[in-house]
């Protein structure tokens, strides 16, 4: 029986150490209240103390699901027109997006080859819920008045926009989006400044931009040509 057994062939079933048993471990003495006395051993359990190193934080991005009125209605953006890669798209400026997007169905007529992105975006769209993307187009061309902009898309799934330009585009040609005023503001390459007016602003005249006229005759609208002469002129 193990009370007959001389004490000096005790031997402890915590730390297989001989002269003492497992109650009268040092070991187990030495663990702080409310630790397990299991047959972990010290050295893990010093190591499962550390602080784990956390995953580097996801990049975040903003995005919406909103038809073509609701987004001319939103008071925090500007929306227009535009040709991106040669092709009418409705663009939406909107300084609360870190990057800027493109939709899936939209990036299909975009021939330019996809990229992993160095690090996946968790984008916080307008239901609350949230989407991953994980590749990027670059080298897209956004052509606002005649003046090409290269620009780097992430596809996602959206509504009716086609393209959201995000603050990673806009600070990079230093445009400024005025809310109030429903315009934003554009450095050219040259060094010029472009003034782009909002598509809701002007409810009271009957305002086209070149790149929805273009759609609209392509989709089978009549077109007329205008010509006006200012007889003021030289008089």
């Amino acid at each position: 029986m193990a009370k007959d057994c001389p004490k000096g062939f005790a031997v402890c079933f915590h730390c297989n150490q001989t002269g003492h048993w497992k109650a009268e471990c040092p070991q187990l003495r030495r663990l702080p209240q409310g630790a397990s006395q299991g047959s972990v051993p010290a050295a893990v359990r010093v190591t499962e103390s550390r602080p784990v190193k956390a995953e580097a934080p996801k990049a975040r991005g903003r995005a919406f699901q909103l038809t073509a009125e609701e987004v001319r209605a939103t008071p925090d953006v500007v929306a227009g027109t535009f040709l991106v890669c040669s092709v009418p798209s409705l663009v939406l400026f909107d300084s609360g997006a870190s990057r800027s997007f493109v939709s899936l169905a939209f990036s299909q007529h975009i021939s330019t080859r996809r990229e992993a992105l160095s690090r996946p975006l968790r984008i916080s769209i307008a239901d609350e819920r949230a989407v991953h993307a994980t590749d990027v187009i670059q080298g897209c061309v956004l052509e606002i008045f005649g003046v090409e902009f290269p620009i780097d898309l992430v596809p996602i799934a959206m509504g009716d926009v086609c393209v959201i330009v995000g603050m990673d585009w806009l600070s990079r040609f230093g445009a400024a989006i005025d809310c109030e005023r429903q315009l934003v503001t554009i450095r050219d390459p040259s060094g010029g400044v472009l003034t782009v007016y909002g598509e809701g602003t002007r409810s009271g005249s009957a305002f086209c931009s070149a790149a929805r006229a273009r759609q609209s005759l392509q989709q089978g609208c009549s077109g007329f040509v205008a010509y006006v002469v200012d007889t003021r002129v030289g008089a």
